[in-house]
């Protein structure tokens, strides 16, 4: 998994864009249908069930990073600020569900 997306920078650093947005949503995927269901088991047995019943603001944010990430990736192009705007609005993210 962190091969995967170890690999994704290293072509990015090449500059084969495309081979990094091939690599990235696939292992970004795996690594979610992998840590979801172990992290259910492991709630459950240690007494702290986990529920994936989202609330509103989270739902929200989830379809808004994967608006974000589809636009950026749309072109198979990407540049620092692209980057920046992605990592900023991800922190900004985290700020809101860190305080709801």
């Amino acid at each position: 998994m962190a091969s995967e997306l170890f690999s994704a920078v290293k072509m990015a650093l090449r500059n084969r864009m495309d081979a990094s947005l091939e690599i990235t949503p696939g292992a970004s995927l795996q690594i979610a249908m992998f840590i979801v269901p172990i992290l259910v088991f492991v709630g459950f047995f240690s007494g702290h069930p986990l529920t994936l019943m989202f609330t509103g603001y989270e739902v929200i944010i989830i379809l808004l990073t994967t608006l974000i990430v589809n636009l950026v990736s749309y072109d198979g192009q990407s540049n620092w600020y692209e980057g920046f705007l992605m990592m900023a609005s991800y922190f900004i993210f985290g700020i809101v569900l860190f305080f709801i």
